[in-house]
């Protein structure tokens, strides 16, 4: 959908039915412009300890809405689903911001990962290799991707540290920056 160029008109002109079609599809353009300059997108926590086992792909699971513009999130869970809603009238795919941030609890060995799936298919990797200290350790994963209706969004911890650890907290955003064809 784009923006058409009328032919100029002066005073007392008459409009053809293909200038009111081209009007037509501009005010939908208009439209659709308007509405992805909107929010649309979903702020979550998790706010309580989740124990991770060693070695293992675990889900985060995020136990708290801070926003949700658009039905992206049911409430709990570790999925996070991309609404029809969320595209403007006539296009098909949306470029999304998504951006987690963890916090570990204390552990000496092993790496961390954080990862962003798409549809159960990685997308963002970070791994971290974890120094010996006492301390919690943070970590993020920020990526833009493009998404349809129907898309799942989710983020996946893992460590090998020798025995479960805990993902003492987290907070998600994830928003649509875009759409496109």
């Amino acid at each position: 959908m784009t923006y058409t160029s009328l032919s100029s008109k002066a005073t007392g002109d008459t409009i053809s039915a293909s200038d009111w079609a081209l009007i037509d599809g501009d005010l939908d353009d208009l439209d659709a412009r308007v509405s992805a300059n909107t929010f649309s997108g979903c702020s979550l926590e998790r706010t309580s300890t989740q124990s991770i086992p060693d070695s293992a792909g675990t889900l985060l699971a995020l136990t708290s809405e801070i926003i949700d513009e658009g039905g992206w999130f049911p409430g709990s869970g570790a999925t996070i689903t991309v609404p029809a809603g969320a595209f403007p009238s006539g296009y098909s795919k949306i470029m999304v911001s998504l951006q987690c941030a963890i916090e570990w609890a204390n552990g000496t060995a092993g790496r961390r990962t954080l990862d962003i799936l798409k549809n159960g298919s990685l997308i963002g990797p970070v791994q971290q290799f974890v120094p010996a200290t006492s301390l919690a350790v943070g970590q993020s994963n920020v990526r833009s991707f493009w998404f349809e209706a129907g898309d799942t969004i989710t983020f996946q911890v893992y460590q090998d540290s020798g025995g479960s650890l805990n993902v003492n907290s987290a907070i998600v955003t994830v928003a649509r920056v875009g759409y496109f064809n």
